[in-house]
């Protein structure tokens, strides 16, 4: 009985290192071609491990073993799988590493229970639920990694590399481990502690880089939705044009009828009322940059509709900064005050704008009353709702963007946001 039980683990060991070296370098390994292939290279590694058991013996297989069983798997996946040799070669060794919990388990069991049986059965037990966990969840992940550029896949793979190499060194080519050698014993735990520093250091590096990556994307979003505003304010001038040319034809043609009538108090009265109309339809000037013009013509209107007193205080000498992303500053300040004064009664909704140059910077203040006031954390306004809260984050962060500075207060019931760049 011991003896099954003896060939059945080496042979689910086996069986277990093919499948998670499969997986982990990205073999959909439940598919009925690459079950056949998998199948093969069992077999195969199999017979190699019999005949060198039964030609040299139990200890010189364990000293062959690469040879016999995992150099023919890495061969297997680069030749057969067409995977790529670090990806199969990491694959291995990380499917080796796997191979731990499932011996310390059974070493336990051994250990308390003095039984060959239970240490066996507790190893094949823990190689099942090893193996679930490993390829259900872990090696989507990792077969993912190792699919990435070379920097990548010797980052991630060097962990499982090193202790394959110290495990053969210590424990199967030597006695060092079991000789309680402190330069073998200290090795793993040193190597472990470099590791974790340098995989800290990198990681920190590809986060920056992902961050900073979001923000441009952010920020060209930003840009983008403000360039479409300017298209949209020179449509709606252009269209008001076109109007205003359509009527002229009609004005000048009834002008000329009410002068060939003697009708001079009614054509000067025509040629009022279109004067009236052309001033309706011009557009507001608030400063001399068209790109600030255009959000604060756009926004005056819909203060207008919204019913919001728009009180503003604008002079300044120009813009030294990037005046698309200053415009966007602007652009979202104005939004959350009057996103905010919708909420508020008709007579209560006012927003303050001062806009000016001081002592060679440029100051840029929008105060607005309240309903509710707004909880701030690391000195910006935050909020639980979906789709709100990144309109304060966006402005603080283009104002860095700039090279200036942003800052969130309340300050006599109305909230403020002063921006100095």
């Amino acid at each position: 009985m011991e003896e099954i039980l003896f060939y059945l683990h080496y042979a689910l060991l086996l069986l277990f290192g093919i499948l998670l070296s499969a997986a982990f370098s990205g073999i959909r390994i439940f598919e009925r071609k690459n079950l056949f292939q998998i199948g093969i290279c069992f077999a195969f590694c199999g017979l190699l491990q019999l005949w060198g058991y039964f030609s040299f013996g139990e200890e010189t297989v364990w000293r062959i073993y690469p040879l016999i069983a995992h150099f023919p798997i890495v061969f297997w996946l680069c030749v057969f799988l067409k995977k790529g040799f670090l990806t199969a070669l990491f694959s291995v060794f990380s499917a080796y590493l796997c191979c731990q919990p499932a011996n310390w388990v059974g070493l336990s069991v051994g250990f308390f229970s003095k039984s060959f049986f239970a240490e066996t059965s507790a190893q094949i037990f823990a190689l099942f639920l090893t193996g679930f966990i490993s390829i259900r969840f872990i090696a989507p992940n990792l077969s993912e990694i190792f699919q990435k550029d070379f920097k990548s896949v010797l980052i991630f793979g060097t962990v499982p590399a090193v202790y394959y190499v110290f495990d053969y060194m210590t424990g199967i080519y030597s006695n060092l481990w079991a000789e309680n050698n402190r330069i073998a014993a200290e090795f793993l735990p040193l190597f472990l502690c470099v590791v974790f520093l340098l995989f800290c250091t990198v990681y920190y590096k590809e986060y920056e880089q992902k961050a900073e990556a979001k923000q441009r994307e952010q920020l060209i979003g930003i840009v983008s939705e403000q360039r479409a505003k300017e298209i949209e304010v020179l449509n709606k001038s252009e269209k008001e044009t076109k109007i205003l040319r359509h009527d002229m034809r009609h004005l000048l043609s009834n002008v000329a009828v009410c002068l060939d009538n003697n009708e001079n108090e009614k054509a000067k009265e025509l040629i009022s009322a279109y004067v009236q109309k052309i001033d309706r339809t011009k557009p507001l000037r608030f400063c001399e940059n068209e790109t600030l013009n255009c959000v604060l013509a756009d926004f005056s209107a819909k203060c207008e509709l919204f019913s919001v007193d728009f009180y503003h205080n604008i002079a300044f000498e120009k813009i030294e900064c990037d005046e698309i992303i200053f415009a966007s500053i602007l652009s979202n300040a104005l939004e959350n005050a009057l996103n905010e004064q919708k909420k508020l009664l008709g007579s209560e909704r006012n927003i303050h704008l001062l806009l000016k140059t001081v002592d060679g910077k440029l100051l840029l203040s929008v105060k607005n009353p309240f309903k509710n006031p707004p909880v701030f954390s690391e000195g910006i306004p935050v909020t639980d709702k979906n789709g709100h809260g990144t309109g304060c984050r966006s402005i603080r962060y283009m104002a860095e963007k700039l090279g200036g500075n942003c800052r969130f207060s309340l300050e006599n019931g109305y909230f403020s946001v002063k921006v100095i760049i």
